[in-house]
């Protein structure tokens, strides 16, 4: 039940190229909606897929974060929106890891609207 650097490292070997972001479930058996991601420039990402009635949600005001609502399409399926979550600074990769497991605990109790 951890993601850590081992597991970004796995992604890494699958490194996309341009604007893509190679993506897995982080924590599949807490939630089958958040997934990780690393883009061409080994930024890291959490991404969450949004329902139809979800709204979107946009922030970059956080220090060394920036959260977007976009289309995107994750291991081949259809495009859908997702909120996604970049870390910019590899010093709150360890903080930006234990977010993703808070995220992931609360997406399958109900809590979806405390999750951002």
């Amino acid at each position: 039940m951890t993601f850590n650097d081992e597991s970004w490292k796995k992604l890494e070997s699958k490194l996309p190229a341009g604007e893509r972001i190679s993506a897995c479930l982080i924590f599949p058996e807490l939630s089958r909606r958040l997934y990780a991601g690393l883009d061409s420039s080994k930024q890291r990402h959490l991404l969450i897929p949004l329902s139809e009635n979800e709204e979107e949600y946009n922030d970059s005001k956080s220090r060394g974060l920036t959260i977007t609502t976009r289309d995107l399409v994750v291991l081949g399926f259809e495009v859908k929106r997702y909120i996604d979550i970049t870390c910019h600074e590899d010093s709150g990769y360890i903080v930006f890891d234990i977010i993703g497991k808070e995220i992931a605990e609360k997406l399958d109790s109900g809590k979806s609207k405390e999750v951002i």
